[in-house]
């Protein structure tokens, strides 16, 4: 015997009865254009200050290649966009330089490990989302990463393999 279902264009008739026009409650988004641009340079941010530490104070080598990178992503990738494209193109960040001001603007390598944070730093973040979930169920939170975990990650177990990202 086949029951014969009402069909209704209109939506939540049958729990809720919302019309089209109504939006259920959830009122004007809270992520307007100035708030969304202002979060998205608090990501940036934390990316390159926390997780690449290129604002580090201590003036050894190490540091100052790091500070350099901060330089260059100030120029190539200059907002979260221009990062994110970045790092999903292992071509780019081979090909990422810094200007020697000292000698000439010659452009010059990073250290080996500069190359490798930027190559590891897509794939974490993917490891990232894979633990919090599926995105339909939100974002993980990226404010509560560390430099730690990112280095632990990018040494884990000696493992990563940067000619072979995780995707």
């Amino acid at each position: 015997m086949i029951t014969h279902v009402p069909v209704s264009n209109e939506r939540g008739t049958n729990l809720t009865n919302l019309n089209k026009s109504d939006k259920g409650g959830l009122g004007p988004s809270p992520l307007t254009h100035k708030n969304k641009e202002n979060n998205n340079k608090l990501v940036y941010l934390h990316i390159t200050n926390v997780l690449l530490d290129v604002n580090n104070k201590n003036y050894n080598c190490h540091n100052y290649t790091r500070r350099l990178l901060g330089h260059a992503l100030e120029q190539h990738a200059y907002t979260l966009q221009g990062l994110l494209e970045l790092i999903r193109t292992p071509i780019e960040i081979v090909e990422l330089r810094w200007k020697d001001k000292d000698n000439g603007n010659k452009e010059k390598m990073f250290d080996k490990e500069v190359y490798e944070d930027l190559l590891a730093l897509y794939s974490f973040f993917f490891m990232l989302q894979n633990g919090h979930g599926p995105i339909a169920d939100g974002l993980f939170d990226i404010f509560a990463t560390t430099r730690l975990q990112f280095e632990n990650f990018a040494c884990w177990c000696c493992e990563f393999k940067f000619y072979a990202p995780i995707l």
